[in-house]
């Protein structure tokens, strides 16, 4: 459905730093602090709400309701013209617009030389930070310039420069837009899907990567982030394809890359921290925890220059801090960020779908972790109920699963009889079941009910685990145990402990964490 206008004004203004909201008040009054002309009464009621609520804005401005959405419509591009304004010159890309229209106003004022000289100031720039799109436009006017000045002392060797450097920058940008659209294919089907299941999904990722090694042949000087574009699709392959290793020190290079240029971290902070948060990731999937506090401190300390990049920290530092006490069986410390994250949706902090989806996936394993089944149940029914169609499926799939579980737990047998038809024929549909699922559901279906005591499902769950540690060994069945800990939840069983007490003691077997 398409956002109101009403919703638009409302998600913008809360979207805005303290810094921002002093600049715009500042900027809308011109050092008037004695004027508060009504769209400001409307800023500041809007401002001040944690729901929007149109009715009663317009009930306390005392205005005709009729006038309402141009006054709304007005404050929306005001605050956009005001953001624009304080952002101004930020990042390179706002510095080289700055120099077109400053170049086009020059130039149309017939100011040539003064052109010229702001020309060379935005050309030196682009060249420094690699900025090929501008490059190419900033060539243009420079043609334009030779024109105007009825070519006074050009030469033909000056223009055949230009037309090489334009082409050569097309051909960059031909490059850059290939490993684009393959980094954007991959991630696509990651976001949808999750995890690699199967040869056929295999080679897919295979082909697009095949596909970007000639693209990396061209015999071109890439820019910094193409570069970077690359190493993002080189990492989701490895990571695709399990081999963790190669990711995680093709992480290193990527952080050796941007750290030993410092001048480019302000213009890409976020992919400063996406490098630092792939390395985490890769810790966890290698099972290295010793390093992971230093990683995550070093995350939380990144520039973030703007709401994106602090939002995308927030949430990964507490989405790891997470995964670590679910991998390591600190279920209890995990209560408090279980905790920390209604916190934070209660006080309508907003987050993406899929940050959205996992957050909520971790809780459940923490409050099973915890034996608060209960607890555990309510972020299930977050997941299984909420709007996250077509995202994540394998989040999806295996939430269905662990309901099961849950309800395992909580002797729910009669909803287990009735619920694990209806889970299979889900997976089913989806012709993407693991093997271990096959396995999950069938134990279910047709072991439990022959379960009449105690020594019977000491038994079955002994079974159940021999097939799960056969099943390990296959390559493209791994990834399913990183969704939760099947094993030492049958070992728990067996053994009659906790599952906090076996995770955490493999934890430390592997790494003495």
């Amino acid at each position: 459905m398409p956002k109101s206008a009403s919703s638009d004004l409302f998600e913008l203004i809360l979207s805005m730093s303290k810094a921002e909201k002093a600049a715009f008040k500042i900027y809308v009054r011109g050092g008037d602090t004695t004027q508060s002309p009504m769209y400001l009464k409307l800023f500041d009621l809007v401002e001040k709400r944690k729901v929007y609520n149109e009715k009663k804005i317009i009930q306390l401005l005392k205005i005709d309701p009729v006038r309402f959405p141009e006054l709304k419509h007005y404050l929306y591009n005001l605050v956009l013209k005001g953001l624009n304004d304080f952002h101004r010159g930020q990042t390179v890309n706002s510095r080289l617009a700055e120099y077109v229209n400053i170049i086009n106003l020059l130039f149309e004022k017939g100011l040539f030389e003064q052109c010229r000289k702001q020309l060379r100031k935005a050309i030196a720039l682009a060249i420094k930070f690699e900025k090929h799109s501008f490059l190419i436009e900033l060539y243009e006017f420079e043609l334009s310039l030779y024109n105007a000045t009825q070519y006074s002392g050009i030469t033909k060797r000056q223009i055949n420069n230009i037309d090489n450097q334009v082409n050569n920058s097309l051909k960059i940008l031909k490059v850059s837009n290939d490993y684009n659209i393959a980094t954007e294919l991959a991630f696509l089907r990651t976001f949808r899907q999750g995890g690699v299941r199967n040869k056929s999904e295999a080679k897919f990722i295979v082909k697009l990567y095949n596909e970007s090694i000639v693209n990396s042949k061209v015999a071109l000087p890439l820019p910094f982030d193409t570069i970077l574009t690359r190493y993002s699709f080189l990492f989701r392959h490895y990571v695709d394809l399990r081999d963790f290793n190669k990711a995680h020190d093709l992480m290193q290079k990527v952080l050796k890359l941007i750290e030993s240029n410092p001048h480019q971290i302000p213009e890409h902070p976020r992919s400063y921290a996406v490098a630092i948060s792939n390395t985490i990731l890769c810790l966890l999937r290698l099972k290295r925890y010793s390093g992971f506090s230093s990683q995550l401190k070093k995350l939380s300390e990144a520039p973030a220059p703007n709401q994106r990049v602090r939002s995308f920290i927030f949430f990964k530092v507490l989405s790891f801090e997470m995964e670590f006490c679910k991998e390591t069986g600190d279920f209890v410390k995990g209560i408090t960020f279980v905790e920390q994250l209604e916190n934070m949706l209660s006080k309508k902090r907003t987050l993406n779908a899929q940050t959205e989806l996992l957050l909520y996936y971790y809780s459940v394993i923490i409050c099973l972790g915890a034996k608060n089944y209960n607890r555990a149940n309510y972020f299930l029914r977050k997941i299984l109920d909420g709007n996250f169609s077509g995202l994540r499926v394998d989040v999806y799939c295996f939430a269905k699963i662990l309901s099961l579980i849950v309800n395992f737990e909580l002797n729910n047998h009669e909803y287990l009889e009735y619920s694990v038809k209806s889970v299979y024929r889900y997976l089913y549909k989806r012709r993407r079941l693991y093997k271990l699922e096959s396995i999950i559901l069938e134990f279910i279906q047709n072991e439990i009910p022959r379960i009449n005591n105690l020594t019977d499902q000491l038994e079955a769950f002994k079974k159940l685990r021999e097939k799960l540690l056969k099943l390990k060994r296959d390559s493209f069945e791994k990834e399913a145990f990183d969704y939760f800990d099947f094993i030492s939840w049958l070992d728990s069983k067996i053994e009659n402990r906790s599952f906090a007490e076996v995770v955490r003691e493999k934890a430390e077997a592997v790494n003495g964490c």
